[in-house]
């Protein structure tokens, strides 16, 4: 199966600049390591370290390009392989997995469980609700269809109580980090 690199440089709710070169970085190893051409999605933009709202919309652009990227990869039947910089962008790649192959199963290697809603954040950040617009829990403008049995928590360590409790009453798996 073809593999397709992805390199993400636009904006995605960036709290600072410093994700933005890293994923540049990464995907600069990995095109190197494999052989592989990188395709960039967006541009470097400074962070705005902003509320939900503000930044999703100011990120849409490239994540919607980010999203019709996905979308082609897999049209293709190729393998996707990403380096993106914020957990953000999840939005709009989960969907495309979920819309080529509904039976995915995600494993959410992360500190933070980025399944608050809108409603339940109590920071605002963009990237604590990474998670849960694929999931459909809010509707992000960039789609869902990723089932919540079709997650695997690892590493979380800090949850609010409303991802606390989804987690619950989903019977969604967790790897603690004390048993990872």
């Amino acid at each position: 199966m073809p593999i397709a690199l992805t390199c993400f440089q636009g904006r995605a709710g960036d709290h600072n600049d410093l994700g933005i070169p890293g994923a540049k970085s990464v995907a600069a190893h990995l095109a190197r390591k494999l052989g592989l051409e990188t395709v960039t999605v967006g541009d470097p933009e400074p962070a705005l370290n902003g509320h939900w709202a503000v930044e999703l919309e100011a990120a849409m652009p490239a994540l919607k390009r980010m999203r019709d990227r996905f979308d082609v990869i897999y049209a293709e039947g190729s393998f996707s392989l990403a380096a993106t910089s914020r957990c953000a962008v999840s939005l709009a790649t989960l969907p495309a997995l979920a819309r080529h192959h509904g039976n995915a199963v995600v494993v959410w290697f992360d500190a933070h469980g980025d399944l608050n809603t809108p409603e339940a954040s109590s920071t605002g950040y963009l990237g604590g609700l990474a998670l849960s617009g694929p999931c459909g829990l809010w509707q992000s403008g960039l789609g869902g269809g990723l089932s919540v049995e079709n997650i695997v928590l690892v590493g979380q360590r800090d949850l609010d109580p409303f991802e606390a409790e989804l987690i619950e009453a989903k019977r969604i798996p967790h790897i603690r980090p004390a048993t990872c």
